[in-house]
């Protein structure tokens, strides 16, 4: 029960926000019989216009910096993930007598110097040298250089 009220930090962040601001709204009124807030309103009527939105603004938004910031420190402190179960093992890669189609197996790769292939056209297929030294990009999944031309697959 708490877990799920501290993920949701935000949205009760902003009830409480909400309430406490307006009670803060009634409570403490903006302050429109102060004397030097009367000359700004009789001088300069869009500066006191904002003051006092500005003043009704920071009633509720500094109550939800308050609230946002201790619910935060309660999911950091108190909210204990569970562990991740372990990976299995990958299915078993069915041998090339009995399958129909093509296979790509993408995974570890344990001897990245070694060559790949060798084909008297194309020359030797290496492992892009940015994997060995883990600049994985996000969609990169494996990359070959073939003849001085890089392939990402």
């Amino acid at each position: 029960m708490i877990g799920r009220i501290l993920r949701e930090k935000n949205f009760v962040a902003c009830v409480l926000a909400t309430v406490t601001g307006i009670v803060l709204y009634f409570r403490y009124p903006f302050p429109e019989q102060n004397f030097f807030l009367e000359l700004i309103f009789l001088w300069a009527r869009p500066v006191f216009q904002g003051l006092k939105f500005c003043y009704t603004l920071f009633l509720y938004t500094t109550p939800y910096i308050i609230y946002s910031f201790l619910l935060s420190g309660l999911y950091i402190f108190t909210l204990k993930s569970p562990p991740r179960p372990k990976a299995g093992n990958p299915p078993a890669y069915p041998g090339p007598s009995n399958r129909t189609n093509l296979f790509l197996v993408l995974g570890e790769v344990h001897l990245s110097d070694t060559v790949l292939a060798d084909h008297s056209r194309a020359g030797p297929i290496y492992w892009n040298s940015s994997l060995r030294r883990g600049r994985k990009r996000q969609d990169q999944r494996c990359a070959l250089s073939i003849c001085g031309t890089d392939f990402i697959l």
